[in-house]
């Protein structure tokens, strides 16, 4: 358990936690932490990833988000099935739009590359908008 606490040293960014990555009652759920009370459990993953390295926590990141959220596995299965393992924003934003504004798919796309980037499960060129496994 991480206990409730003004130490700075038990704050969660000092676990390394990617930019943007938000813990919820949503996102613990055997995923790292689980949420109990008010209390923050660290479940098996999550003590593995507070105790790795930084290249080992990057891994583990990379597993989770592709197991747990969708849109991080499908890019990523795109990319491995082309030749080229290229893709444009456009192959994923119209589909995200089928389903939501187009605001909230390219909102979604950020936050999957944001996360995306720091696992190095895949990299995004602003400005040729385009996914690829090579750093722009």
């Amino acid at each position: 358990m991480i206990p409730r606490s003004r130490d700075p040293s038990n704050c969660l960014s000092n676990f390394a936690i990617p930019p943007g990555f938000r813990v919820s009652g949503e996102a613990g759920g055997g995923r790292g932490v689980e949420l109990e009370g008010g209390d923050i459990h660290l479940t098996a993953d999550g003590r593995r990833f507070v105790e790795a390295d930084t290249d080992d926590r990057k891994a583990l990141f990379a597993k989770q988000l592709t197991a747990f959220v969708p849109l991080a596995g499908h890019i990523r299965r795109v990319l491995d099935e082309r030749p080229g393992h290229r893709a444009p924003w456009s192959r994923f934003a119209e589909e995200l739009e089928d389903h939501m504004t187009p605001a909230a798919a390219e909102r979604t796309l950020r936050a999957v590359i944001g996360w995306a980037r720091w696992a190095e499960l895949f990299a995004y060129d602003d400005s040729r908008r385009i996914f690829s496994f090579e750093n722009p």
